[in-house]
């Protein structure tokens, strides 16, 4: 079962769920963050 059906499932039987699985940001992601990410993932900190 995929994660966004498992999230729909819980939803449907009353557990409250945040999701973040499905979809995009309508932000963009703060410099300091994307630069962060940056050096993290030749290290393999991701």
């Amino acid at each position: 079962m995929a994660i966004s059906d498992y999230a729909t499932a819980l939803v449907e039987s009353g557990v409250p769920v945040i999701t973040l699985a499905a979809n995009e940001p309508d932000f963009v992601t703060p410099k300091p963050i994307g630069e962060a990410g940056m050096k993290a993932i030749p290290k393999w900190h991701v």
